[in-house]
């Protein structure tokens, strides 16, 4: 009952207040990456949190192989694109923030999720991705700013290793960034909930890729699309 509430009354009439918006998921490559930063943004929390007023398209940097748009397969069923981040082709380092509009999408079950992703929005949330030479292997680690209620801070503090990290490395069968194993840490002991396989469902032109109709029948015919 809570959910279908949810779905009914608190997206469609708050979406723009908590910076959600619904979209049909078999239209993804319509609207995920043509749309960036998507149609209506800032939404209220972007302008009411951020003092955003209006927003400028990103430039590309990242190397082609982390364009497009991915899927957790056996995961959350997010939706993510790296491209929004900065890449230092020196350290082999991206940066991506989350709170950017546009950046993720959940399927429309998950909205409880999705409420816990803004949450990191307003704690400026980003990952830092460290790859090797071949970028073939990555690891990730997510920064936060503690002070959440002063937005003006950065992602001033990463999370320890120790405690918490997230690697990524490319599957010997994979190219061009296709698919990917993902493993999650905690306390230096690997997370059986943790793991799934990362594929590109989008490449950075909006072309489906073969995971594309698996995507869209593993999720529901909406998502809540972060603006």
């Amino acid at each position: 009952m809570p959910n279908c509430c949810c779905k009914c009354c608190c997206v469609p009439i708050c979406g723009t207040c908590v910076g959600l918006k619904r979209q049909e998921t078999a239209k993804m490559n319509e609207w995920f990456l043509k749309e960036l930063p998507p149609k209506g943004a800032p939404s209220c929390f972007e302008r009411c949190y951020f003092c955003r007023c209006g927003m400028d398209p990103i430039p590309i940097t990242v190397p082609d192989k982390f364009t497009g748009v991915t899927y957790q397969m056996g995961g959350s069923k997010r939706c993510q694109t790296m491209q929004q981040g900065k890449w230092d082709n020196e350290k082999r380092r991206l940066v991506l923030p989350i709170q950017y509009p546009g950046t993720w999408a959940l399927g429309d079950h998950n909205w409880c999720m999705a409420c816990g992703w803004d949450f990191l929005r307003l704690c400026k949330c980003q990952y830092v991705f460290s790859f090797d030479e071949e970028l073939k292997h990555g690891l990730i680690v997510p920064q936060i700013n503690c002070c959440c209620c002063l937005p003006c801070f950065p992602a001033w503090c990463p999370v320890p290793t120790c405690c918490l990290k997230f690697t990524m490395t490319e599957m010997e069968d994979s190219t061009d960034g296709l698919k990917w194993h993902r493993n999650s840490y905690i306390c230096g002991s690997e997370s059986k909930g943790g793991y799934y396989t990362l594929v590109k469902i989008l490449d950075k032109d909006s072309n489906k890729t073969e995971f594309y109709d698996q995507m869209v029948t593993e999720n529901e015919p909406t998502m809540l699309m972060a603006y």
